[in-house]
């Protein structure tokens, strides 16, 4: 399943002008549409098969936090991994508590596979939260996030109620003061169905006694303050910006300081400033590509053939900077540099679907670039840059 999947029947253009980072949606669906992303099954079997335990499970009810010692114990023994106690689980689900999986894009191959649609569709990293019930009491009181919200029903239903926000685009918890009025929405969001809250919009999720499960994808853009952090970093290396400010001197010396000081900072967050900051977040940011057992270590070191599939290992898009003839990026803490020429190629690799080196040469038009490009890919398949397949 794919993100433009999740919002059909509205497009991708509707969705991005009318409604992100703008105001809360809600969008009905047929009641199976999600049910193939997670089962009661598979769930059972992550609780029954993976060693969990906090911060990556947690039971809440009404608002606070189940103690792990209820749920969750530890066999006697050196090295033994804290791990659920089945009977006990059950228990706390019976008496109320919500379930709550943090991550689950690590643990359920389809939900990584959304989680990275998300992520290449909206630019912005997310992860995934699980939330079951089968009581009536709620598991948190009223909210808002920090990021934004897409809310997947899977199965079962469970009755919302939204607010609007009381600060704009707001970072602190504990700030924004509670709202006072009705609701903007109140009612059932049923199996199949999509709800979108822009950060800082308040909500609560009411469970109706029966099963339900949702996911909740948290999405984090980069916003300002992220970028001033960035920047502030970078600048450690000015020296005028690490001086002490001259308080002991006159107006006149503080004025040319400032001066100075914005001087330096402007030309910090110039034009290129967002294109900067991204690459540079960009090298950080780990790829997450499918591993194809048994066969993956044959094609790895086997030779490079039209039909060779290349796809990115070391993270979700390489950041390029083409510097003369060369273009050059970072993968692993290593500092790679090619020939420019294939930079075409290079730009269209990415972790979440294997290109065939037949199209990768065509796009550098073939000829030397295609032997250079050829000769680059076997290079980075070595070092783990990229994983190859054949079909």
């Amino acid at each position: 399943m794919k993100f433009d999947q999740v919002i059909a029947p509205l497009g991708l253009d509707a969705f991005l002008a009318n409604h992100w980072e703008k105001t809360w949606l809600h969008l009905r669906g047929t009641a199976n549409r999600f049910a193939d992303l997670l089962s009661w099954d598979e769930l059972s079997a992550i609780l029954e098969n993976t060693r969990l335990a906090p911060p990556h499970i947690r039971l809440a009810k009404d608002d606070l936090t189940i103690e792990p010692e209820r749920y969750v114990y530890t066999p006697p023994g050196a090295g033994n991994a804290p791990r659920i106690d089945p009977g006990r689980l059950v228990a706390q689900l019976a008496d109320g508590a919500t379930l709550v999986l943090h991550g689950v894009e690590d643990i359920a191959p389809k939900v990584r596979a959304l989680s990275d649609s998300f992520r290449d569709t909206l630019q912005a990293r997310n992860h995934v939260n699980l939330y079951a019930g089968w009581q009536s009491q709620n598991g948190f009181d009223l909210h808002w996030d920090t990021h934004e919200v897409m809310v997947l029903q899977l199965h079962g239903r469970k009755r919302w109620q939204i607010f609007a926000p009381t600060q704009d685009h707001p970072l602190v918890p504990g700030v924004p003061p509670k709202p006072t009025g009705t609701p903007v929405w109140n009612d059932m969001l049923n199996a199949g169905d999509v709800l979108y809250l822009p950060r800082g919009w308040w909500h609560a999720a009411h469970p109706v006694n029966e099963p339900s499960m949702h996911l909740t994808f948290g999405i984090a853009p980069m916003h300002g303050l992220n970028l001033l952090n960035w920047a502030a970093k970078r600048l450690g290396g000015n020296a005028h910006v690490r001086r002490n400010l001259p308080l002991l001197s006159d107006a006149a010396a503080r004025k040319a300081h400032m001066a100075q000081l914005r001087a330096i900072v402007a030309e910090a967050l110039g034009d290129s400033a967002i294109d900067d900051f991204l690459r540079d977040a960009g090298e950080h940011v780990h790829g997450r590509p499918a591993i194809r057992l048994p066969q993956a270590p044959y094609d790895q070191v086997a030779p490079l053939g039209d039909e060779s599939l290349i796809r990115l290992a070391s993270s979700p898009r390489l950041s390029l900077t083409v510097q003369g003839d060369k273009v050059t990026f970072n993968a692993y803490d290593k500092s790679y540099s090619v020939p420019a020429t294939v930079k075409p190629a290079l730009a269209l690799l990415s972790d979440s679907h294997p290109i065939a080196l037949a199209e990768l040469c065509a796009a550098v038009g073939g000829g030397i670039a295609a032997a250079n490009l050829k000769q680059g890919l076997a290079m980075l398949a070595q070092a783990g840059v990229v994983l190859v397949e054949t079909q």
